[in-house]
């Protein structure tokens, strides 16, 4: 997935794909490095800022007024849109490659530029860029490839310029590199970090403006649901789950990373979910609602790192262009599945899982009476769904003494005697069909 927008004489361009950290190690709170380093890391980020900012963040400002010319006529000062933190534009992505220009850009009130209280070096001409950090992890974030010679970096946390806190800042990279770099800049996922990029110097006259490319590369957690053990549940007939395959990865112990069809691409990484079939029947289930990219959705049943299997035609293909989906698989109730979900490339971000239920079963929604004599005898009356085919129905394990059916929602059945006191689950079978055991499907021997 990626984003192209336009701010000004910005331009943006974010890509999904998972990043490799830069390298290099954060400085220290209080320490400047020289020659080598002028990292400052000012703090750790304030606590998640999951709001999105102020309303009026992306709202362009008005051009400035025009300014007489001798002559008669008139030329606007262009400023950039991003020239506050009000309205810094927003870049997108687990990895960013951006391009700003702070020609005619300013300064504005509150906005900390001076890189530390020592020095007379410190950013002019400001533009601003906001970004939401996907998953929590580290970043390094650099304006490496820029036009301008020298340039400023520093990372706010805030949500008005009048409270925004600055986090790190760094002036020049390394010793004979006048481009900035801040590494292993710990995010929270969801929080929104605000980049503050303008020329250096110590005397605005000696800088230059124009381009500063703003990039991001980080190293984010895996997801909480990437390993099987850990599958995310799923309850219901219908269901979607959403989740992300950045920084997921495939089992060592077992998971395979074969090809699903002959000739085809290797599973790269996998995100798991779970659910438990309510009843007998077929399901459907696909990925539409993601990122047109390679992926694929496998099924198991039971626990597969105990090597029970994919479950037949229990696999689904998108080669890019489409969903990977998987149509009429047959469950049985009580039994759990497990969905294995991921890329058959490096091209990793969100995915989204559609999932519907056709149950061809029988099912228990009421028994008249919910309790009786440890001996049996005592006549109950079942009402359910799909109750016509019923060949027989067992009360904690025992067969009924006699099953009657009254039209396609009604059993009358004879109780025979119970093992011992105590609540036991009732189930009708239709042959090795049975239904699912829920809360209105149990009687107590007495």
């Amino acid at each position: 997935m990626s984003r192209m927008s336009t701010f000004g004489t910005v331009l943006v361009t974010a890509s999904l794909f998972s990043a490799t950290l830069l390298g290099g190690a954060a400085a220290s709170a209080d320490e400047i490095t020289e020659p080598t380093s002028d990292i400052v890391t000012e703090s750790t980020p304030a606590p998640a800022e999951t709001s999105a900012p102020d309303a009026t963040a992306d709202v362009k400002p008005a051009p400035a007024a025009g300014i007489a010319h001798p002559g008669g006529t008139a030329e606007i000062a262009d400023k950039p849109t991003n020239d506050a933190f009000a309205h810094a534009g927003i870049v997108e992505g687990t990895t960013v490659t951006s391009a700003v220009d702070n020609t005619n850009a300013s300064v504005e009130k509150y906005e900390k530029t001076v890189f530390d209280e020592s020095s007379s070096f410190r950013s002019f001409s400001t533009v601003w860029v906001k970004w939401k950090a996907p998953l929590s992890g580290a970043v390094t974030v650099d304006t490496f490839g820029s036009s301008v010679a020298d340039t400023g970096l520093a990372v706010f946390t805030g949500t008005k310029m009048s409270n925004a806190k600055r986090v790190a800042v760094n002036d020049d990279s390394a010793s004979g590199e006048s481009r900035s770099r801040i590494t292993s800049l710990p995010v929270k996922a969801g929080t929104w970090y605000y980049f503050q990029l303008g020329s250096s110097g110590q005397i605005e006259t000696q800088t230059t403006t124009g381009a500063i490319s703003f990039n991001i590369a980080g190293h984010y957690n895996a997801p909480a649901n990437d390993n099987q053990g850990n599958a995310k549940a799923m309850t219901g007939s219908k269901w979607s789950a959403t989740g992300t395959t950045i920084s997921s990865t495939i089992e060592s112990q077992w998971e395979p990373t074969s090809a699903l069809v002959a000739g085809g691409q290797k599973r790269v990484n996998s995100i798991w979910f779970k659910w438990t079939a309510p009843a007998a029947g077929t399901v459907d289930f696909d990925s539409s609602g993601s990122a047109a990219r390679p992926l694929y959705i496998n099924t198991y049943s039971s626990n597969p790192g105990q090597n029970i299997g994919v479950v037949a035609g229990g696999f689904g293909v998108n080669t890019g262009g489409g969903v990977a989906s998987i149509l009429d698989m047959p469950v049985l109730a009580g039994t759990t599945y497990y969905f294995q979900f991921g890329d058959l490339t490096d091209a990793h971000g969100a995915t989204k899982m559609n999932f519907a239920a056709t149950y061809t079963g029988p099912s228990i929604t009421k028994l008249s009476v919910t309790s009786g004599k440890l001996k049996g005898g005592n006549y109950v009356t079942i009402t359910g769904s799909r109750l016509t085919s019923v060949d027989n129905v067992k009360f904690g394990g025992n067969s009924v003494l006699s099953l009657k059916h009254v039209g396609s929602t009604k059993l009358v059945v004879k109780v025979a005697p119970g093992y011992s006191k105590g609540k036991v689950a009732v189930i009708a079978y239709n042959g090795s069909i049975r239904s699912a055991v829920v809360s209105a499907s149990h009687y107590t021997f007495k």
